[in-house]
């Protein structure tokens, strides 16, 4: 936990202090106005898209601890004898993923994974920018009958949004399988190989 806090305090030092470049040059040539805008749009795109990513990561992670089956070993064959286990029921892994800690783990998984979708998003605040304030330009194209403006602005925009919800997909899907190949490690790596049955008399 104390590494996610000093990953998070990392990044957002390193956010401030670009930030602070930023503006002693805006501020250096007189356009200070131009700044704000900018600071404007890059922290309310970084805002949104965090809050929805967070939600994102952490509703799903939970979900799926909510729904992790436990391994439950047989305790006798299928000709009736017992089976006696030489290792543990459970993998240090399933104990963890079970266990209280698991959920500031998911918290901070989730917080790291939406500081990295937010903060990619929050670079392209001028698409955002460019769709908000797009304006006809008068032609249309000949095949789909469209202002070419569309392919300026509109499509722009939308490929920035799907690239940003495949990107918060990809990688809540790669976290939730990671968290599923843990909870099947006994199974994988604690399995009915190590065990021994007594013989019938």
């Amino acid at each position: 936990m104390n590494l996610v806090v000093f990953l998070v305090l990392l990044g957002v030092l390193s956010f401030l202090a670009a930030l602070y470049v930023d503006w002693l040059w805006f501020s250096s040539v007189g356009f200070s106005n131009v700044f704000k805008t900018l600071l404007l749009n890059r922290v309310g795109i970084y805002l949104l898209v965090f809050l929805l990513t967070l939600l994102l990561f952490y509703v799903n992670l939970r979900l799926t601890r909510r729904h992790l089956g436990e391994y439950i070993r047989p305790d006798e064959t299928d000709e009736g004898r017992e089976i006696i286990y030489l290792n543990q029921e459970k993998s240090p892994f399933q104990e963890f993923l079970h266990g209280k800690m698991a959920r500031w783990v998911f918290l901070g998984v989730s917080i790291l994974g939406a500081l990295m979708i937010s903060s990619t998003a929050a670079d392209n605040w001028i698409v955002v920018q460019q769709y908000i304030n797009r304006v006809p330009m008068g032609t249309v194209d000949p095949i789909f009958s469209k202002d070419i403006g569309f392919y300026f602005f509109n499509l722009t925009f939308y490929r920035f949004v799907y690239g940003t919800l495949m990107a918060a997909l990809v990688l809540t899907t790669v976290v939730v399988g990671f968290v599923y190949m843990l909870n099947a490690s006994t199974e994988l790596l604690f399995g009915d190989w190590r065990q021994f049955t007594f013989a019938k008399s």
